[in-house]
């Protein structure tokens, strides 16, 4: 499950799996239950982009929509230690798995190719 240890190390994000909203990334694991109308709007606009050819500034916004309002409820629900246990009470199955896995692979190609990192450091996060 190296993934998960990925997981555990990228800034917080909204994943879709299994039909629902969660926060993973750096000791976040929580379902989404809180502004679920604007974590879809903001979700499906970076799921109709993601793999478009974007300017870095519009790429930007939709990763920084998305990373702000998993902080915030991080900070709300509470923070996680360990990932890879915390993420076992979700009991997700192998195609939910399978899902998360896929996520992460368009997250990381989205986030390198749009310089995500160096815009991050820019702002001082």
């Amino acid at each position: 499950m190296d993934y998960l240890k990925n997981l555990s190390n990228q800034h917080e994000f909204i994943y879709f799996i299994g039909g629902k909203y969660y926060v993973l990334g750096w000791r976040a694991c929580v379902e989404c239950d809180y502004d679920k109308n604007n974590i879809e709007y903001a979700y499906n606009q970076y799921c109709e982009n993601v793999c478009e050819d974007i300017s870095d500034e519009f790429a930007y916004k939709l990763f920084y929509r998305l990373n702000t309002r998993a902080i915030t409820i991080c900070e709300q629900q509470g923070r996680c230690n360990d990932i890879e246990q915390e993420i076992k009470k979700y009991n997700f199955d192998e195609c939910e798995m399978k899902e998360l896995q896929e996520q992460m692979d368009k997250y990381l190609k989205f986030f390198v190719d749009h310089h995500i990192g160096q815009k991050l450091k820019i702002a001082g996060r």
